[in-house]
């Protein structure tokens, strides 16, 4: 994007994708979302200088390591758990 929404605004792709279990590379100068940064756990969120590349190990950004999983429940049921509580009492 072109207007400041995009530095300021968290897309919904970042949430789909974290809730899908895939990792999420974005611009860095994006500052919505950063609080789901993560470089070691996966899924893992990274801010990246799209226009240098090169100087990234793509090997290490890729690399999935056991025992390194993090869950983050962005699903609409996990959402809607109070509202589905409240109609079926």
């Amino acid at each position: 994007g072109v207007s400041i929404n995009s530095i300021y605004n968290a897309p919904n792709k970042l949430f789909e994708y974290i809730a899908c279990g895939l990792d999420v590379w974005y611009h860095e100068e994006m500052a919505a979302g950063q609080e789901y940064n993560s470089l070691v756990c996966w899924p893992k969120v990274i801010p990246l200088n799209f226009s240098k590349l090169e100087m990234y190990n793509v090997e290490e950004l890729v690399e999935h390591e056991a025992g390194k999983r993090r869950f983050v429940d962005f699903t609409c049921e996990k959402a809607c758990d109070n509202l589905i509580t409240l109609i079926c009492a």
